[in-house]
């Protein structure tokens, strides 16, 4: 696996423009507003390019992004929810935001719809995975491993331990992370 942690720290402008570089469909005030939430919230463990590969994976940086279990459907619909209203049929949790962290309630969901609230409660889960009994154990990148397996599936991931999830957050941090470095460096 990759190693997960980023030893440049760019600016928060360099970092906007790395996002904008390697996602087109974002513009800048989203893509600053999303880098911000993640400044916010990282931590030495989680850094904000972490935090930004996952929410790339899990969302594609949409805040109205909704998995959601429609009662008599055996999948979870998946995508954008732009409504305000709870979807119709929609039982059990919601995945919310983009991190798509666990939502009991419609409410909750909405209110994960702010990306400062969405990373925010990200690092909270993130912090839960890598402190849990099976990951705790680890060291380095195969902690981190855990701690996105179970962060991305739950237990039963990290108990197969076959998922590619870990491996799609960190090579979009990375991608984020090498189009930052163009821009510091002047060669974009």
């Amino acid at each position: 696996m990759i190693s997960l942690f980023f030893v440049l720290t760019f600016s928060s402008s360099t970092l906007t423009g790395g996002l904008t570089d390697a996602n087109p469909h974002l513009d800048t005030a989203d893509a600053a507003a999303q880098v911000e939430a993640a400044r916010a919230v990282a931590t030495d463990v989680f850094t904000d390019e972490f935090l930004l590969g996952l929410a790339g994976v899990e969302s594609s940086y949409r805040p109205n992004a909704t998995s959601r279990l429609i009662k008599g459907e055996e999948k979870r619909r998946t995508g954008v929810w732009n409504s305000i209203k709870r979807p119709p049929g929609a039982v059990g949790n919601f995945f919310c935001g983009v991190t798509q962290v666990t939502a009991s309630t419609w409410a909750r969901c909405l209110e994960l719809r702010d990306v400062t609230v969405a990373y925010r409660v990200a690092v909270e889960e993130l912090t839960n995975w890598y402190n849990a009994k099976p990951c705790r154990r680890l060291k380095g990148d195969a902690r981190m491993r855990c701690t996105l397996l179970g962060y991305g599936g739950g237990w039963a991931a990290i108990k197969r331990n076959v998922s590619t999830y870990p491996t799609r957050v960190v090579r979009r941090a990375l991608l984020i992370h090498r189009h930052a470095e163009k821009i510091d460096r002047g060669t974009v």
